[in-house]
């Protein structure tokens, strides 16, 4: 059945981070049969790897000029001011710390920075960049492989059409699924894509099948972006693709 119930969706999305929060602190690289997570928490290496596979499409698609502009006006800020600000808020102030500081591991402080500044600071066309197909899929598979995965533990394929287009992860593909849930990210349609949160998707539809469902299944929509097709184009996008997943469940 395709399901509206943004509550139950809610309780099954706080049980994947429940899981991936107990798994950073068994220091374990995948779950057994009583969990959902599949990969390990994300490390430093894995924030160098992407960083590798960025860069040359950055260069490829912005151009190599823009690129280092953009590289060189972070500068002052990952030189000096995210370090005075991490130290400052982490070991020397000693009242008023933020919550998300007094709560979150170094690393995952470091990395949120990083994250706000680039969403303020990083024009569009850059940042699409981050979130894109080209860079997302290869980490995706180098994060496999390096907690031994040669292939995807869940099936997962493209679905392209003339009107829309996005991905499919589930259970068992052989199979009418039982429960579809029908999800579009993020991005204001200017950046973003369904590959930077695929796997994300794997281990939600991990949960979905310890949750009792029998087949359960995500079709992710993959919109076009602006400026390669402006508004209502998303729209239509999204209206096609949601009566492309009322004729999948079983019921």
């Amino acid at each position: 059945m395709l399901r509206t119930a943004f509550g139950g969706i809610r309780n099954l999305v706080g049980r994947l981070f429940v899981h991936g929060s107990m798994l950073g602190h068994r220091h374990r690289t995948r779950y057994d049969n009583d969990g959902g997570m599949i990969l390990g928490p994300v490390s430093y290496l894995d924030c160098i790897v992407f960083c590798i596979f960025l860069a040359p499409q950055l260069i490829w698609n912005v151009g190599l000029v823009p690129t280092i502009k953009c590289v060189l006006e972070a500068l002052p800020f990952f030189l000096f001011k995210l370090p005075i600000q991490f130290i400052y808020e982490r070991w020397l102030l000693s009242y008023d710390k933020p919550p998300f500081v007094r709560n979150a591991s170094p690393f995952e402080d470091f990395v949120i920075r990083c994250v706000r500044y680039a969403f303020a600071n990083i024009p569009p066309n850059i940042g699409r960049v981050f979130f894109s197909k080209q860079v997302a899929l290869p980490f995706l598979r180098f994060r496999m492989l390096r907690h031994g995965y040669l292939r995807s533990p869940v099936y997962w394929r493209e679905h392209v059409t003339a009107d829309f287009r996005g991905i499919w992860v589930m259970k068992d593909p052989l199979t009418t699924p039982d429960f579809v849930l029908y999800y579009a990210h993020g991005g204001g349609f200017s950046m973003g894509s369904a590959y930077f949160y695929l796997e994300f998707l794997l281990s939600w539809v991990s949960v979905l099948s310890l949750s009792g469902f029998k087949n359960p299944a995500i079709f992710a929509l993959d919109y076009t972006l602006v400026p390669d097709a402006s508004y209502p184009t998303q729209i239509r996008e999204a209206i096609e693709g949601y009566r492309y997943v009322l004729k999948t469940p079983s019921s």
